[in-house]
């Protein structure tokens, strides 16, 4: 039944506009959301995406987000995304980026004051960001999978942070010890 219901709902939304899912409020056919990326059409109607290439990795540049202002979900599998990170919507509150090609979370995408949940299962991160980082709504990250993660972020600005899952985290050595202030773990 949900297999049926998921499929009415993506014929619901795709039938507003045919053959424009640059206007579509999801998307989530990889072709369709590759001719998007790659075409920079993307509009404000775009509320959640997601784009998995399981086998391969695919780049894309961040500026295919930059009109994309209502996203709210971002769901991504083996993408590379190249520019400046400041092109990522304000309104992202789910960010789901499995294996993920950064080392590091770049400054210019800290801009998310809306963000509550972040998983990077996967991922190349050595370290997630660099000092502290205002997150006030960031409740969950999940960062499992991350062999290559040596030290875990500063979460002294990170308080309502009720969940933080490092498993099979190997080359992890430190947890920061802001992690003590976080009451709600």
């Amino acid at each position: 039944m949900h297999d049926l219901l998921q499929e009415m709902a993506r014929v619901i939304i795709s039938e507003k506009s045919p053959r424009q899912p640059e206007k579509w409020s999801r998307l989530w056919n990889p072709q369709d959301v590759t001719n998007v990326l790659t075409k920079k059409s993307g509009t404000e109607e775009v509320e959640g995406l997601a784009l998995h290439f399981p086998n391969k990795s695919s780049c894309f540049s961040t500026e295919a987000f930059a009109r994309m202002n209502k996203l709210r979900l971002l769901d991504l599998e083996n993408v590379e995304l190249n520019g400046e990170y400041e092109h990522l919507p304000k309104e992202l509150i789910w960010l789901r980026w499995h294996r993920c090609h950064l080392q590091s979370i770049p400054d210019d995408f800290f801009n998310q004051d809306k963000l509550v949940f972040l998983e990077m299962i996967g991922s190349s991160l050595v370290n997630v960001w660099e000092g502290s980082k205002s997150l006030q709504n960031l409740k969950i990250i999940n960062l499992s999978g991350s062999s290559f993660l040596i030290t875990s972020p500063d979460f002294s600005q990170v308080p309502n942070l009720e969940e933080l899952i490092l498993d099979s985290c190997i080359s992890l050595l430190e947890i920061h010890p802001s992690i003590e202030n976080c009451m709600r773990i």
